[in-house]
């Protein structure tokens, strides 16, 4: 019994000395990020391959920044100067797709009540990408309006 007592105790002192250097550790802002990781491309964050959109349908295409790298033998990103314009493009296209299927159904009042309820917006151009490629599968699936037509109901027999 003597034994796993002494053991027990040893093993917790040395569990806290261990909690005790991860915790200085995490507190050393140097260790955790250093700055030459920090400078990213913009456009494809590092990886070489950016999304781009065409008709709201996401493909992959390499960087244009990307160049090969001998010693690594691999493509490294230097920095796309033009990463807004390429996102603007990006989000021009999603937007056109989402406007696109609105009409199509005829739903635009639906479209932007539902806005209105869950965003507190009427536009939806200042959405970044993801959520307008999540908006754009909403709206694909038409999710949005039949809560919207079961809300407008709801209003509707509220009022009567």
């Amino acid at each position: 019994m003597l034994i796993k007592t002494s053991t027990s105790k040893n093993s917790s002192s040395k569990a806290k000395e261990l909690g005790e250097r991860l915790l200085a550790k995490a507190k050393d802002e140097t260790a955790k990020f250093p700055k030459s990781k920090l400078d990213v491309c913009a456009s494809c964050l590092g990886t070489t391959l950016r999304p781009v959109y065409h008709y709201g349908k996401r493909s992959v295409t390499r960087c244009e920044s990307a160049v090969w790298n001998k010693e690594k033998k691999r493509f490294i990103c230097l920095g796309n100067p033009d990463s807004d314009k390429l996102e603007q493009a990006n989000k021009k296209d999603l937007i056109s797709q989402i406007w696109k299927i609105v009409v199509f159904l005829k739903q635009k009042e639906s479209f932007l009540l539902w806005l209105d309820q869950e965003y507190k917006t009427g536009s939806i151009s200042s959405f970044p990408l993801q959520q307008l490629e999540l908006v754009l599968n909403k709206v694909k699936s038409q999710s949005i309006f039949v809560n919207n037509q079961e809300t407008q109901q709801n209003l509707i027999n509220k009022a009567a």
